[in-house]
């Protein structure tokens, strides 16, 4: 019998907690043995449960070239992962740092071609609650190679309005060490099945006045930000702060000090369209994945899957015959 059947060990990862794990038949033991510091004035840290399929550099010293806008995000098992990046190139992104968090489905052979050619730069986390460590580790790691860095999720698709480009709307911002740009929510437009259509024209239903339209997510200079300790805003150098589109400054609110909302909700110039449920099948298929900041229970939300009022928005349509030439979709576009 092999000594490994017997008895085991591991690490395993809890955001920012690390795990010992030893098996013996089968029982398991489970010791804490550190934690990276959550100060929030802590300068942000490499993580060291990445395991590297970053791009094959041709020389191991060759460095990737500096690029003016990229995102951050990690994410699992995420069907739209296609449409998300080509969506994205179109309004300016230059390159994508994707964390793949235990993944079980085949993004990273759709992903195999934007490696190859470096549009994405690919590395995969193991853990539960990994999604500030992993902003945490994109900004330390990647701060000199990008001048912009966008922190989104998959399910956040970014809307210039104003403009047709996002590097076109960051010039007016280049003093300031980051934008945070409001969310727009949509719901799931009354589908139960995935529809065989991009998300961007599938979900046109939202609600201009939402609660959770207050959030903000960050588009940083990554070598202006000091540390993360939430998915939504940076603490930045020399005590800067964030503006929104109308160069208002974000500061704690007088509730608490929470940087991460915008009661104005300012949509004119930029906004981040937010298809957090999408189809009744993809929430649920969601809810089974969990948070990835959080080790709760995801509930069911039925006031975000079909809203009790909602508006029509189809300001990001303007990239559609673009977007569906781009992923060579054979769908008649609407008029």
């Amino acid at each position: 019998m092999k000594l490994s059947f017997i008895f085991s060990s591991k690490n395993e990862y809890e955001g920012m907690k690390k795990y010992r794990v030893f098996s013996i038949f089968n029982l398991k033991f489970r010791f804490r043995i550190s934690m990276f510091k959550t100060l929030r004035r802590s300068r942000p840290k490499l993580l060291n449960n990445l395991r590297d399929y970053d791009n094959i550099l041709k020389n191991k010293n060759e460095q990737r070239q500096k690029c003016e806008l990229a995102i951050c995000a990690i994410y699992k098992n995420e069907p739209d992962i296609k449409e998300w990046i080509e969506y994205h190139r179109l309004i300016g992104i230059d390159r994508f740092y994707l964390y793949d968090n235990d993944s079980d489905d085949n993004s990273r052979e759709i992903l195999k071609p934007y490696i190859e050619n470096g549009i994405v730069v690919y590395k995969y986390v193991s853990g539960r609650c990994m999604q500030v460590p992993v902003y945490r580790d994109a900004v330390f790691r990647y701060k000199n190679e990008t001048k912009w860095l966008a922190i989104i999720d998959l399910d956040e698709y970014i809307v210039p309005v104003s403009t047709n480009n996002l590097k076109d709307f960051l010039k007016e911002y280049d003093k300031y060490p980051a934008v945070g740009v409001n969310w727009l929510m949509f719901d799931s437009n009354g589908l139960v099945k995935r529809p065989n259509k991009p998300v961007i024209e599938a979900y046109t239903r939202c609600d201009y006045n939402f609660p959770s339209n207050k959030m903000i997510k960050s588009i940083v200079k990554p070598n202006k930000v000091l540390s993360i300790t939430d998915p939504h805003f940076c603490y930045y150098r020399k005590k800067l702060l964030a503006v929104d589109e109308n160069f208002k400054e974000l500061k704690p609110d007088s509730n608490g000090g929470n940087y991460s909302v915008n009661t104005e909700m300012p949509m004119n110039k930029i906004r981040i369209n937010h298809y957090h449920t999408k189809s009744q099948e993809d929430w649920e298929r969601k809810m089974g994945i969990g948070f990835a900041d959080s080790t709760k229970i995801r509930e069911h939300s039925p006031g975000h899957l079909v809203f009790d009022r909602y508006d029509s928005d189809d300001t990001i349509l303007k990239y559609l015959p673009q977007l569906k030439k781009n992923m060579n979709m054979e769908m008649e576009i609407k008029k």
